[in-house]
């Protein structure tokens, strides 16, 4: 992988939704496809089972608006692709890691439309499986956003640690994924 597109792919999604201040260095190749453009607090995964990149949700405020996204794009043989109808809820400030024992991105937390409908902070975990999101489950570490996931190959689970916590700012306790269970790290 050339280093180029990398950094082009991260001046277009940077954190600050203006890309023109993260601007690809001259000898970058232009990016083909459907770019995601303007997005902020997305997260960004590198997939190697299916050798791409990731980039989902995020936001982006259109005057007095705050606009939060469901699109997923992937990154793939030198191109994004929109992954259409693939079944992530609008989602910003989410956390996104990716478990190399299972062969899927996980997602967790963020502001957006929650399973139940309501705009708020969810606590819901979502799997990538191939193209589409999978709702894994409900509850387990209380709702967040911009918490750090991590994927600990020893333990073959994903951490989650800090973020906003909305209703429960007293939890910083790290918490751990095996795929099918939440449970507090001792």
């Amino acid at each position: 992988m050339r280093l180029a597109p990398l950094v082009a792919v991260l001046a277009l999604v940077g954190c600050s939704g203006e890309s023109e201040r993260f601007a690809p260095p001259p000898s970058a190749a232009p990016l083909a496809g459907d770019v995601p453009h303007g997005y902020r607090r997305g997260a960004l995964v590198y997939d190697p089972v299916h050798n791409r990149s990731v980039f989902m949700g995020g936001d982006h405020v259109d005057g007095d608006e705050l606009l939060v996204y469901l699109d997923t794009h992937v990154f793939e043989d030198g191109a994004w692709r929109l992954l259409e109808d693939a079944g992530l809820p609008d989602r910003s400030e989410h956390s996104a890691t990716f478990d190399v024992a299972r062969g899927r991105v996980v997602l967790f937390g963020g502001y957006g439309t929650c399973f139940d409908g309501r705009r708020d902070c969810c606590d819901e975990t979502w799997e990538l499986v191939g193209d589409t999101w999978e709702l894994a489950g409900v509850g387990g570490p209380p709702a967040r956003v911009g918490a750090s996931l991590v994927y600990d190959p020893a333990s073959e689970r994903a951490l989650l640690f800090g973020g906003t916590i909305c209703r429960d700012p007293d939890d910083r306790r790290v918490w751990a994924y095996d795929g099918e269970t939440w449970e507090v790290v001792e």
